[in-house]
């Protein structure tokens, strides 16, 4: 579970730290930097798992923007450096994670990175050089990402598998889940952001047993929307490979996903991205109600809600729905505002919860009711 997640000079993200919740909710208006808090952590991740090898570091770098599309907007200087720190906790081990990488640009230099567990350091590197040197040695560079090159220290081993394969974000496209087409591969790997690779995941959830319920619930909650729906399945004789059958009357109709409204495929993709197997320990969904039926978002959240609980999964949600803020407690929500001064995010203050348990608010009026200050535009 990612604990607190900071952040400097990416984007509009001057100098933010955010302590997370089991599940977080960044609300705000647009333009106000809740998208670039969420890609800070996917561009961490994935700088993460391109390894010891500054072209391979180059690749998510250019993926989020390239040092035009990163640079903070106040930046005039040529060279700048972007920090992130992410504190966190694994189940089984005592005492939290912390690990730090400031990268220097435009050269996608690493100039410091640091791991620590329960306040005891397993590496620092700084400007090409040991501060503290692992127990390990290692063939990987040094002002590159070490992470993945000392996995063989315990500690720095279920740091990378936490950082670099357990956290997945998705921002679906309108088109998602409309041409699936047949798997090229099997095996068990993570919903893809654009869902291209649904028909595998669902074959990873139906083929066990431990996660047959899951698809359970997908169906069980597509049903709510359709109470005609009878199942979901991947299907070898529809052109996408997953069809929905509906019991109309006596007749069984049988209905390729792609021909299913954008808000059935939306949900489907969402309740699959929940209940995929293996399940991801962090999931970042940007915001969820785009193409959803406004009814329907109670339900995700619900299933959310119910992820959670029974799978331990953390969520972190960006939106601007006051339908889908009012299914979360004022604890969860991070208000996110933008001045001169850059993002601003932070937890509903003392007075605004009170409000909340009072009922003279619900937190969906937050969005129409407060924050006075006029976003700027801004990068991202």
């Amino acid at each position: 579970m990612i604990k607190r997640f900071a952040v400097k000079k990416f984007r509009s993200l001057l100098d933010v730290s955010v302590d997370l919740a089991d599940i977080t909710v960044l609300a705000g208006r647009s333009g106000t930097g809740k998208t670039n808090f969420v890609d800070a952590i996917s561009l961490l991740t994935k700088v993460i798992a391109s390894g010891s090898d500054a072209t391979n570091m180059h690749e998510p770098l250019m993926l989020f923007g390239g040092y035009d599309g990163l640079r903070p907007a106040s930046i005039r200087n040529a060279e700048f450096n972007a920090e992130f720190s992410v504190l966190f906790s694994v189940p089984g081990y005592s005492g939290d994670f912390d690990y730090n990488l400031t990268i220097r640009f435009p050269n996608f230099f690493v100039q410091e990175e640091s791991l620590a567990h329960a306040g005891v350091t397993v590496f620092h590197q700084e400007a090409g050089k040991w501060v503290t040197e692992p127990k390990l040695k290692t063939n990987g560079n040094l002002g590159t990402v070490m992470l993945g090159w000392l996995t063989g220290l315990p500690e720095a081993n279920v740091a990378y598998i936490s950082l670099a394969k357990s956290i997945s974000s998705y921002n679906f496209p309108g088109t998602v889940l409309a041409a699936t087409g047949q798997p090229a591969s099997k095996g068990l790997e993570p919903l893809r952001f654009d869902g291209a690779n649904a028909i595998q995941v669902i074959d990873g959830i139906l083929t066990s047993v431990q996660t047959l319920q899951n698809w359970q619930e997908i169906v069980s909650a597509l049903k709510v929307l359709s109470t005609s729906l009878e199942d979901v399945t991947v299907s070898p004789f529809s052109s996408s490979g997953i069809a929905a059958s509906y019991q109309l009357g006596e007749q069984m109709v049988s209905i390729d996903l792609p021909k299913q409204s954008e808000g059935f495929r939306r949900l489907l993709a969402h309740l699959i991205a929940i209940y995929q197997n293996p399940t991801p320990q962090v999931i970042i969904f940007e915001e969820p109600e785009k193409g959803i039926f406004p009814g329907a978002l109670s339900l995700l959240a619900e299933h959310i809600k119910s992820a959670h609980e029974r799978l331990g999964t953390q969520f972190i949600l960006t939106t601007h729905s006051p339908q889908l803020l009012d299914a979360f407690p004022g604890e969860a929500i991070r208000w996110v505002r933008y001045s001169s001064a850059g993002t601003h995010i932070a937890p509903l203050d003392q007075n605004d919860l009170q409000a909340l348990r009072d009922g003279l608010m619900t937190p969906g009026e937050f969005l129409t009711v407060t924050d006075p200050v006029q976003p700027e535009p801004i990068q991202g």
